[in-house]
């Protein structure tokens, strides 16, 4: 018996290995030292460095876009909420903002059909930026500010939102910010027509992710996200001993259970103007959130949470990667 425990533990030591080596020959895994040096290098500092965010009263589930990019989903009871959303803003000019609102939820799971007259949406985007002696964030001003219009803006009818099950708006803004991020702009446009083989491809990738999560395979994980943390960091403006604590890991500090969701009951979303792809839950509590998701708990606390792979691909390149 004990032979055959031992036989089994090593086939599956061999097959851990194997996989190892195959990452390793797909890829250079950066160790922490080298990923935050990369890091440092390449994050640069402003003397004024502005941010951007949004927030949001309603009772309506509801989508926020910015240049084609979700920087907010809810579907649920409960959906105010304050964000950032620099990370979309790839240069200063105009940019687009979309607002989708859909049906409110009676609880957890249930989704009325229609939206309601006495339902609302308002949204409020400011502009702040951190201060230099750092006494934290400025007085923000207001740059945008919008709710659910009572009127058609192309026909002038009146609204009936009771017979509506969804309702989506444009508007743009202009923003200043001194960063340039690549993002996917020189990423390859996906068409429509190919979704079913896209789908099993980013399904591929999400799975070959949540195994290196569940495997606690930091370095390879990191380096994954390296390219999507490093704009990410930019478009903040993370000093140098978040970056050092978010690469290292001393950010954590409690340890907790988790148990990932298994990747099902999805759907492909195309996002970017085409060039981007994900996952997206379609039914249930989890309804619009990353199929990549887990439920966490120690002593002290218990939650879920969803975490961000948005993928796209390089022109002239086969593989995808992580951008956001």
């Amino acid at each position: 018996m004990k032979k055959n425990l031992y036989i089994a533990f090593g086939f599956l030591f061999f097959l851990y290995g194997c996989a190892q080596k195959k990452k390793e020959q797909t890829m250079n895994i950066l160790t922490t030292t080298q990923r935050i040096d990369y890091l440092k290098k390449n994050i640069q500092r402003y003397n004024y460095e502005p941010l951007y965010q949004i927030e949001t009263e309603t009772n309506f589930s509801y989508q926020v876009l910015v240049n084609d990019f979700p920087v907010y989903t809810h579907f649920g009871p409960y959906g105010s909420m304050k964000f950032n959303i620099n990370s979309s803003i790839f240069q200063s000019g105009k940019q687009k903002l979309e607002i989708k609102v859909y049906p409110r939820y009676i609880n957890k799971t249930d989704q009325k059909e229609f939206l309601d007259s006495k339902g609302y949406f308002k949204l409020q985007m400011t502009q702040t930026a951190w201060r230099k002696d750092g006494g934290g964030l400025e007085e923000p001003k207001t740059i945008l500010e919008y709710e659910l219009p009572k009127e058609n803006k192309h026909t002038g009818w009146t609204i009936d939102y009771s017979k509506l099950k969804s309702f989506t708006d444009s508007l743009s803004f202009e923003a200043e910010v001194p960063y340039t991020l690549q993002g996917w702009t020189n990423g390859e446009v996906f068409k429509k027509e190919d979704s079913l083989q896209l789908k099993a491809q980013v399904a591929a990738f999400y799975k070959d992710i949540r195994e290196a999560f569940e495997n606690d395979e930091e370095n390879y994980l990191s380096t994954k996200y390296l390219e999507a943390n490093k704009e990410w960091y930019q478009s903040e403006y993370f000093p140098d001993d978040l970056i050092q604590r978010l690469q290292d890991g001393s950010h954590v500090k409690e340890k907790y259970k988790k148990r990932y969701f298994p990747l099902e009951n999805y759907k492909l979303s195309i996002y970017g103007d085409g060039r981007v792809l994900c996952l997206e839950t379609i039914s249930g509590e989890n309804k619009g959130n990353s199929a990549l998701g887990y439920t966490y708990e120690n002593e002290n606390r218990e939650g879920i949470r969803f975490l961000d792979l948005y993928l796209y691909r390089p022109k002239g390149s086969s593989q995808f990667q992580i951008i956001r």
